[in-house]
């Protein structure tokens, strides 16, 4: 019990002296107002991108940023089997951000890419494409957001 207690303080003792920051310590404490201007692309990513960034454009803040985002969304087959079946997707989402306010006037390119095997019941492959593009607008939004933070 001692060794674990000391192996466990030693650690933090560690983490504290080298300069350890999370990577998105400052994404709560966002406070800039994130307009949405135009967002062209494939319509059920962008319908998942604007609805999780409004939570930020609903924030009272005089700095302002004001967004245009192309979203392109393909899924393309990268593997088949010996009959020509497809049975490995590459779903691959690339985005635009043209970036404006008061100080900044940017392009910021975010692409994202997952593999997916092919499923026989087509029902459950669209259920997951759908959990998919969530977490893919997701994970887009997390980084436009830190990357915002940035400045």
């Amino acid at each position: 019990m001692l060794k674990k207690t000391f192996i466990v303080l030693l650690f933090s003792l560690i983490l504290s002296g080298c300069g350890y920051m999370s990577v998105y310590k400052n994404i709560g404490q966002f406070n800039y107002k994130v307009l949405i201007v135009e967002h062209i692309g494939d319509r059920d990513m962008r319908n998942l991108i604007n609805s999780q960034l409004k939570k930020y454009s609903e924030i009272e803040s005089d700095k302002i940023f004001k967004i245009k985002i192309n979203t392109n969304y393909e899924k393309n087959i990268i593997a088949k089997d010996t009959a020509g079946k497809a049975t490995d997707y590459q779903i691959k989402v690339t985005s635009n951000f043209n970036v404006e306010s008061e100080t900044i006037n940017k392009i910021i390119k975010i692409n994202e890419t997952f593999n997916v095997k092919a499923m026989d019941n087509k029902f459950e492959e669209q259920r997951y494409d759908a959990i998919i593009k969530n977490n893919i607008a997701n994970t887009i939004v997390k980084r436009i957001i830190l990357q915002l933070s940035r400045n």
